[in-house]
């Protein structure tokens, strides 16, 4: 471990990059305050690839050129393009921006690509989520944080994958609920073959105060019908509503 960087803040996504055969890391997160929109600190926020070769996992600059370092992150992998490799959405902020951002795989980098983000809705201190919902064989994507800086406001919702672009898709989302500093999880509870989502955190927060100033919290089941997530309150009846900072997990 001693090529990792320290951070908070932040978050870790695992996946193929290169097509070696070995699992990569993506790490983004804070050094040293770089979300504190009342200092010019965003040099502080940090995104890095480290390649793995089998014996050690190595910071690789070729493969991290293009990433915007970000904290309060939030991100996933996936193959979105359907070319065999694997891509990066990613969501997150510094010090004066917040973003929502697509990383296309061309095989030897991480690049932004700005089709693939332009519908997106800029959010931090939330989730993004790679996941079969429409059920088209095309990764779809779901993301949920604050919009705004200082978190008065929170935001969800679906895009669905054209395998050219992520479009807004109103049926999915318009049942959501915007949730920060939570985690959110997708897959099959109810075993129909749709993928079902359970959502953690804050409605909304007061100068990203989430000790003291935690609007919520919620935990919320959102059943998957075919076409939209509806809210099941028989499933989410037996969720503690506390749900900040949590972490989710799935198996048999």
């Amino acid at each position: 471990d001693s090529n990792l960087s320290t951070l908070y803040n932040g978050a870790m996504m695992s996946g193929d990059l290169d097509s070696n055969g070995y699992n990569d890391v993506i790490m983004f997160g804070d050094l040293a305050g770089c979300t504190d929109y009342t200092k010019n600190t965003t040099a502080h926020c940090y995104g890095k690839i480290f390649t793995n070769n089998g014996t050690t996992l190595t910071a690789n600059n070729n493969w991290s050129v293009n990433l915007t370092g970000l904290g309060h992150a939030g991100g996933a992998l996936g193959d979105i393009d359907k070319d065999n490799d694997t891509d990066l959405v990613v969501i997150g902020r510094n010090a004066a921006t917040i973003y929502a951002q697509v990383y296309l795989n061309n095989g030897t980098a991480l690049s932004y690509n700005k089709v693939w983000s332009s519908n997106l809705t800029n959010v931090y201190g939330g989730d993004a989520l790679l996941a079969y919902i429409n059920d088209d064989n095309l990764l779809d994507l779901y993301i949920t944080g604050c919009n705004a800086t200082s978190c008065p406001t929170t935001y969800a919702a679906v895009y669905t994958n054209n395998e050219t672009s992520f479009i807004y898709n109103l049926s999915y989302s318009s049942n959501l609920s915007g949730t920060s500093f939570g985690k959110s999880l997708i897959f099959d509870a109810d075993n129909d073959n749709d993928n079902d989502l359970i959502a953690t955190g804050c409605f909304s927060l007061i100068a990203d105060n989430i000790d003291s100033d935690c609007t919520g919290p919620l935990t919320q089941f959102f059943q998957n019908n075919g076409t939209a997530y509806i809210t099941n309150s028989t499933w989410s009846s037996d969720f503690i509503s506390n749900g900040i900072f949590t972490e989710m997990a799935i198996g048999d």
